[in-house]
């Protein structure tokens, strides 16, 4: 932030991108607990660190606008586990209504945006060979994911004046999904993803 500062005098928009998860799609009984805290150190405290950072140039301009990245995940309980990033999200939706409270009235406005699954060159192949995409076009009222080109428009609209009395918002950008409500108990795609079998419930009797 001190080098964005020294270079361009100013420090207007943060975009919080930075994250991580477990695409193993383990079910929460069977994901370790290393794995949570991994994943809400990036997800969520990296995310506080680096608006922290920028609040500190923002406050004392009097000025500045944050854009976290959320996720459909921290709205709901949606198929999907992973519950560190569960977790996390729902901590980011949160620490974005804080930040937008206690800081508007000094000039920083703070939103957040809350994407779907998207497809891109890391995601498509195991989307589409597990089965999940047909799954999840098939829950979406649009009947589709989100698209690289769904992004930029939110996002520019959140970062531009066209937004200036828009705060502390978490967008869904999920093609209706959020609106449909109702969680489906299953059965999952994702349970034939792991070979050890980690995608099936534990049950009464399960051994251990």
């Amino acid at each position: 932030m001190k080098t964005a500062w020294d270079h361009f005098g100013t420090v207007d928009i943060l975009v919080n991108n930075a994250g991580v998860s477990d695409p193993r799609g383990l079910r929460s009984e069977h994901s370790e607990p290393e794995m949570f805290e991994q994943i809400v150190k990036t997800d969520l405290i990296g995310l506080w660190y680096c608006a922290h950072a920028a609040a500190q140039h923002m406050l004392r301009q009097g000025h500045g606008n944050i854009i976290n990245i959320s996720s459909i995940f921290g709205h709901a309980g949606f198929e999907g586990r992973t519950p560190g990033y569960f977790a996390a999200k729902g901590g980011v939706n949160q620490l974005t209504r804080l930040m937008a409270v206690e800081w508007a009235d000094r000039g920083i406005r703070a939103n957040a945006i809350a994407p779907h699954f998207f497809d891109s060159e890391m995601t498509h192949d195991i989307l589409a060979e597990s089965g999940m995409l047909a799954y999840l076009e098939g829950r979406t009222p649009m009947r589709r994911i989100g698209q690289a080109d769904d992004l930029p428009g939110p996002i520019v609209f959140l970062a531009s004046d066209a937004s200036k009395f828009v705060n502390g918002i978490v967008l869904a950008l999920d093609g209706g999904l959020t609106a449909s409500s109702g969680f489906s108990p299953g059965p999952f795609v994702s349970d034939e993803w792991d070979p050890d079998g980690r995608g099936h419930p534990l049950m009464p009797g399960t051994p251990w």
